[in-house]
C-alpha cells in the first residue's frame, strides 16, 4: 500500500512540474507596442497542433484561448506520455525473462498506462456528450435583457396602447427571435449585427416599460381602483389585458369586471382578454372611467356538472313553483322571462354570474350585481331591487326584483 501510495505520489508531481514548466515563467503583460499592434506575448508557446488549436501570440489572446489551448495541450500531451509508456513497459515485458518481479512490474505498468487512457478518453467523450461548447469554447457576448411585461388587467390614467403592444411584441416575439437569430449566426459580422439590433431593442423596451410603471398599475386583486388614480380629473380610464404565458406552455386569459362606483357597485363593464395579444379597454361615455374592479382568470370550457340556475320565487321556488332557467341556456343577449328572487351556483365551482336591471352596448349593464355563490334571497341587493309601497294597506311595503339580464362567466376571481 505504501509503495502505491508513494508511486501516485510520483506521478502527481511529475505532472505538477510540468505545469510549473510550462506556464510558470509566462509573463502577461497587457500593453501596445509603439505602432498602436498588439504586443507579442513574452514566452513563445509551442504551436503543438495548428490544425486544431492556435498557439497564443498577443498579449491581447483571450482568456478562453487560454483554457482552449490548455485543454488540447494536456490532452496531446497525456496521450503521448501514455503511448511511450506503453513502449516501455513493453520493453520491460520484453526483458522480464527469467525475473518475476520485473514482469509483475511490467505488468502493472501496462495495465496503468491502459486504465489512464481509458479515464482520458472517456472524459472527452463524456465533455463532447454533455454540450460540445465544453470542449470548443468560443467567445460569446453578454446578450442585454429586456423586461417582460407581465399578464394580468392594467389600469392606466389614459391612452398606454402603443406602449402596451410595442412592449409586449418585443419581449414575446420580436427579441427571442433575434437571439436565435444571434445564435444560428455563422459569422462574427452578422453575430455583431444581430447583437446591436438586441441592444436597440432592450432600450425601446425599457423606455416602455418605464412609461408604464409611471401611468399605470397591475392589478393584483378586486377592489377599489388605486387612489392615485381616483382624483377628479385623474381617474382610471383606460384599461389594458395582458395574456399570462406559463412555463409550462400554458396561456391564462385574464378578464376583469369594472364598476362605476366604488366597493364593485353600480353600472358594470365586462371584458375578456385574448391568448396572444393585449386588449384595450375604452370605457367611452357609457361608464367614463372605472372606480373598482374585479379581475378574474376565464376558463373557456367549464365542468359539465356545474350549474347556474335563477328561480322565480326566493330559496330556489321551495318546491312549490316550476318556474326556474338555466342562466347559461337564457335567452339571446342573456334576457330572462322574469325578474329572479333567488339564484342557485353549484358549490366550489367558477361560476361567475351577474344579474343586471338592463343592458346597453357592448358589454356595457346598467344597475348590477356580481353573485358567485348561491343565493336564496335576492330581494336582499338594492342594487337590483326596488321598494313597492301600497297605499290602501298602510304604506305597507315590499321589495320586488328588477333584473332583467343575466350573464354567466366560467372565471375564477383573484
Amino acid at each position: 500500500m505504501k509503495s502505491t501510495n508513494k508511486k501516485i505520489l510520483k506521478k502527481s508531481l511529475f505532472f505538477f512540474l510540468i505545469f510549473l514548466l510550462f506556464f510558470g515563467f509566462t509573463s502577461f503583460v497587457f500593453a501596445q507596442n509603439g505602432n498602436g499592434d498588439a504586443r507579442p506575448l513574452e514566452l513563445e508557446y509551442p504551436d503543438f497542433a495548428p490544425s486544431i488549436i492556435s498557439a497564443p501570440t498577443t498579449v491581447e489572446t483571450a482568456i478562453y484561448e487560454y483554457v482552449v489551448y490548455i485543454y488540447y495541450f494536456v490532452i496531446i500531451a497525456s496521450g503521448l506520455f501514455g503511448f511511450f509508456s506503453l513502449i516501455y513497459a513493453g520493453f520491460l515485458y520484453m526483458i522480464s525473462t527469467g525475473n518475476p518481479h520485473l514482469l509483475e512490474d511490467a505488468k502493472d505498468k501496462i495495465m496503468a498506462t491502459l486504465f489512464g487512457i481509458l479515464i482520458l478518453l472517456g472524459a472527452v467523450l463524456l465533455l463532447r456528450q454533455l454540450s460540445p461548447q465544453f470542449i470548443v469554447m468560443e467567445e460569446t457576448h453578454l446578450l442585454p435583457g429586456i423586461p417582460e411585461l407581465p399578464g394580468g388587467v392594467w389600469l392606466c390614467n389614459g391612452p398606454m396602447m402603443s406602449r402596451f403592444q410595442d412592449l409586449y411584441t418585443i419581449s414575446r416575439q420580436t427579441f427571442p427571435n433575434r437571439v436565435r437569430s444571434y445564435f444560428e449566426a455563422e459569422t462574427e459580422i452578422a453575430k455583431e449585427g444581430h447583437l446591436s439590433s438586441l441592444e436597440s431593442l432592450s432600450d425601446e423596451a425599457k423606455e416602455n416599460y418605464a412609461d408604464i410603471l409611471k401611468n399605470c398599475y397591475l392589478v393584483e386583486t378586486g377592489g377599489n381602483v388605486d387612489s392615485r388614480f381616483r382624483g377628479v380629473a385623474n381617474l382610471a380610464t383606460h384599461s389594458y389585458i395582458v395574456p399570462t404565458h406559463t412555463r409550462d406552455g400554458r396561456t391564462l386569459i385574464h378578464g376583469a369586471i369594472y364598476f362605476s362606483e366604488l366597493n364593485q357597485e353600480g353600472n358594470i363593464f365586462l371584458r375578456f382578454g385574448t391568448d396572444n395579444s393585449v386588449e384595450q379597454t375604452d370605457f367611452g361615455a357609457s361608464m367614463n372611467a372605472t372606480q373598482s374592479i374585479m379581475p378574474f382568470i376565464w376558463e373557456m370550457w367549464p365542468n359539465p356538472d356545474w350549474e347556474a340556475i335563477v328561480y322565480s320565487q326566493v330559496n330556489q321556488n321551495a318546491g312549490f313553483d316550476p318556474n326556474h332557467q338555466d342562466v347559461d341556456e337564457a335567452p339571446a343577449q342573456g334576457q330572462l322571462p322574469w325578474s329572479p328572487r333567488s339564484l342557485y351556483i353549484t358549490p366550489a365551482s367558477d361560476y361567475i354570474v351577474i344579474l343586471s336591471t338592463g343592458r346597453g352596448d357592448d358589454y356595457f349593464y346598467f344597475e348590477s350585481h356580481v353573485f358567485t355563490r348561491t343565493t336564496d334571497n335576492l330581494l336582499d341587493y338594492p342594487r337590483i331591487t326596488k321598494e313597492d309601497c301600497d297605499v290602501l294597506w298602510f304604506f305597507r311595503c315590499t321589495r320586488e326584483p328588477l333584473a332583467q339580464f343575466a350573464v354567466l362567466i366560467n372565471g375564477k376571481i383573484y
